[in-house]
């Protein structure tokens, strides 16, 4: 929100630090104190190895942020607020739920045909499908 106010404004408030520069020391902090956590595209996240959220959390979160990915980023969002309050049941439930939505999404912006209600197995059958045969020259899988 305070990106959105002028400098003037922020400045009469008393705030003096930039949001991106507080956003970079708070995850700095959290770091440097071996706390666990960092603030990505707007919400306190759980990170159990940095190697882990650098190379798969951090470019699945930009990628959920893209246009045509709403609901997946909101359910991984969810999984993950689940995850970090010990709910291994609803994490799981949710996780599956954005992995289900992504693959939609997918499937939707390249026009690819599936039927509603479909399942995480039946939206991989047509994904893998669609990967070996793109033109759908060649008998099904």
């Amino acid at each position: 929100m305070l990106r959105k106010v002028s400098d003037h404004t922020r400045k009469q408030a008393g705030v003096d630090q930039y949001p991106d520069d507080a956003i970079d020391e708070l995850n700095t902090r959290f770091n440097q104190h071996a706390i666990g956590y960092r603030y990505e595209s707007g919400s306190i996240i759980q990170v159990d190895s940095e190697y882990v959220h650098s190379e798969a959390v951090k470019p699945a979160l930009m990628l959920l942020h893209a246009n045509g990915f709403d609901g997946a980023s909101d359910e991984f969002i969810r999984a993950h607020e689940h995850y970090r309050k010990g709910r291994t049941k609803e994490a799981i439930a949710e996780a599956l739920k954005a992995f289900e939505s992504t693959m939609k999404s997918i499937c939707a912006a390249r026009n690819w045909a599936y039927p509603s209600g479909a399942t995480a197995k039946t939206l991989l059958d047509i994904l893998l499908r669609q990967r070996a045969d793109p033109d759908g020259t060649h008998e099904p899988l």
